[in-house]
């Protein structure tokens, strides 16, 4: 499969999956931090992140996890974290 691609192909397939990886770990500590917090807080007061609820973090894994989709090659990290 990668032994037509070129050095250039390869370095960016590489960085976008690094890419995708880091989108993954953002999302895992944001979902971390409020489930960290709903247990001093009740689940009603649970802090979203970026504007983003835990759910939505987990759409966003499922997302980044799709090679098919290059939907998270253009997100960036929650600033608020």
């Amino acid at each position: 499969m990668y032994e037509d691609l070129t050095h250039n192909d390869l370095v960016k397939i590489i960085e976008e999956y690094k890419h995708r990886f880091a989108m993954i770990k953002d999302d895992v500590k944001a979902i971390y931090k409020c489930t960290e917090l709903s247990t001093e807080l009740t689940d009603s007061m649970c802090i979203y992140y970026g504007n983003h609820s835990p759910e939505v973090c987990l759409h966003n894994i499922e997302t980044a996890c799709d090679l098919s989709s290059d939907e998270c090659l253009e997100w960036r990290f929650y600033s608020n974290l």
